[in-house]
């Protein structure tokens, strides 16, 4: 198999996830099989998926209909373990990530990203496509245009090195490449490299950080092609939602980042990483920190007070009152 398409799966509307699984089996790269990764705790979510793969598999006008399966835990286990469950089945020589309700724009995307992947003896470790970004609802992170501006414009041409920490410098700390895991190609056995580093964590914001850091531990060359493959939906994820917090249950799966940083900083520390890595995660570090603090602004009075414990104990008081003193003095 050349590629795996890995598509985790929550409270996706059936029209959006019929939208981007036919997106994916009509693609002309027959060696391709596509992995639906059930990660709902609802059983009729769970019945929707399958009976939208079994409609999909009936539908002659798609190439790769034989070609998808489902798994699952049968339990909400956030993005990180979704996908890393996604990567264990797959077969694929390179594996490649699409949201549920986003798509592919061409039927050729996979088949022309894994030509690009394999012009270099050995292959390429990621290949990079552009996408496209559509705007739906309210969105939230209005700060973070830049590194939407960047799925538009990613680095084009090839970088290799055969030095890993370099690579990381390069692709981490330069603000050139976008750090979304979708609109790529990996190679499988990197990321199985960087999985298995990686600590499990119930973590629903911040994944895309997580899995760049580790997976960039572990690769020494990038090519960025110049198409236009992939179509972002913006702002129906957790993180992008402008929707009121309600509830303490969402609001502590905004403080998951915590845990993101947590991993990373222990690993750069435990490994010796170059200093420029570890100023850069300071910053994302706070950057996170600050931002999940701005996000008290939308929790409910009535669960404020718990909420703010919550973030003491997801970040630490030292984190948390530097945040606050750094908030306060603007």
């Amino acid at each position: 198999m050349q590629c795996s398409v890995i598509i985790p799966v929550y409270n996706t509307p059936p029209e959006k996830l019929q939208t981007a699984l036919e997106s994916c089996l009509v693609q002309t790269l027959k060696q391709c099989e596509v992995i639906v990764v059930d990660d709902n705790d609802s059983k009729a979510e769970s019945k929707k998926i399958r009976l939208l793969v079994k409609s999909l598999q009936k539908n002659k006008d798609l190439p790769l209909r034989k070609n998808i399966k489902i798994v699952g835990k049968g339990k909400n286990c956030g993005l990180v373990e979704a996908r890393r469950l996604g990567v264990l089945n797959s077969s694929g020589e390179y594996i490649t990530f699409l949201d549920s309700d986003d798509s592919f724009l061409d039927k050729d995307a996979l088949k022309i990203m894994y030509e690009a992947a394999i012009e270099k003896e050995g292959g390429y470790d990621i290949v990079q496509c552009k996408a496209k970004g559509v705007r739906e609802g309210s969105y939230l992170l209005e700060e973070n245009t830049d590194a939407y501006k960047l799925i538009e414009s990613p680095v084009l041409g090839s970088f290799c090195t055969d030095d890993p920490f370099l690579f990381a410098e390069e692709y981490l700390t330069t603000k050139k490449y976008p750090l979304y895991l979708w609109a790529k190609l990996f190679k499988r056995e990197v990321f199985l490299s960087a999985i298995d580093e990686m600590p499990g964590m119930d973590c629903f914001m911040a994944e895309d950080t997580l899995f760049s850091y580790f997976v960039s531990k572990h690769c020494k060359s990038y090519i960025g092609i110049d198409y236009v493959f992939y179509q972002y939906n913006l702002g129906k994820g957790i993180s992008t939602s402008a929707q009121a917090i309600d509830s303490l249950e969402r609001w502590k799966k905004f403080c998951t980042c915590a845990s993101v940083f947590t991993a990373i900083m222990y690993d750069l520390k435990t490994n010796g990483a170059p200093e420029k890595l570890v100023l850069h995660f300071n910053k994302i570090l706070t950057h996170f920190a600050v931002r999940n603090y701005k996000l008290l602004e939308r929790v409910s009075s009535e669960i404020k007070d718990e909420a703010f414990e919550i973030l003491e104990e997801m970040w630490g008081t030292e984190i948390v009152n530097a945040v606050v003193n750094h908030c306060n003095s603007k």
